[in-house]
């Protein structure tokens, strides 16, 4: 529990940190929220309607992937107190599994507003699985130290190809997976298929958060060196 509070110290005692967390679970979710339940072309439109649903629910994931890759609170936990970097992955992922279930919590109003529960549930299990272990997968590629201090609003310092571009390309294969998935059955095939999909990633999390945390390993040094450099 001490390193998932650690995740939530992370966020809230720094500026940039804290209004991402604040516009990811916010701000974007009531403005998605109110056009699901308001948009008639949505409601018609599943391929949108899901991708928004599971989009919503990994977005403080994916600012979170790259913050983690190499920021000053990760470095000085890594100085100061180190630790397995399998454990941090794993306190990370659980941190924002949380946030995630949340945001289910939030969205279920929408179930009387139009929204089926299969669509939030399947949206929650194919985010929390398949598509976090695609953003954390991604956070290998991303080196570039950012400054956590700064605001978030107008910044664009710290972002790179690891950071952004191959966080939205994960993005687009798990919707291009969804979009497969509708085109070859139907929406009921889909929704079961994405949330077996899912359960498959969150049964395995320990697996590949190893993984992961292994290519971590090898590459921490030159993590430690670009901090140094920025």
């Amino acid at each position: 529990m001490n390193l998932i509070e650690f995740e939530w110290k992370l966020i809230v005692r720094n500026k940039r940190l804290k209004q991402l967390f604040i516009v990811s679970m916010i701000v974007f979710p009531l403005l998605i929220y109110f056009q699901l339940v308001n948009s008639d072309l949505l409601k018609e439109k599943f391929l949108a309607r899901a991708f928004f649903l599971w989009g919503i629910f990994a977005l403080s994931a994916n600012f979170a992937t790259f913050a983690f890759s190499i920021n000053a609170a990760f470095i000085e936990k890594q100085l100061i107190a180190p630790l397995p970097i399998f454990k941090l992955l794993q306190a990370k992922y659980r941190f924002f599994c949380i946030v995630s279930i949340g945001l289910f919590i939030a969205f279920l109003p929408g179930v009387f507003l139009g929204i089926k529960f299969i669509e939030l549930a399947a949206a929650f299990l194919f985010s929390a699985g398949f598509v976090f272990f695609c953003l954390f997968w991604t956070s290998l590629f991303a080196y570039k130290p950012f400054d956590v201090k700064a605001s978030y609003f107008s910044n664009y310092q710290g972002y790179e190809a690891g950071s952004y571009f191959f966080p939205m390309l994960a993005l687009l294969v798990a919707f291009g997976l969804n979009a497969l998935c509708y085109w070859l059955f139907n929406e009921t095939v889909t929704l079961i298929t994405l949330s077996f999909i899912g359960l498959v990633f969150i049964a395995t999390n320990s697996i590949w958060l190893e993984k992961i945390s292994k290519s971590f390993e090898k590459t921490k040094y030159r993590r430690l060196e670009r901090f140094r450099e920025k």
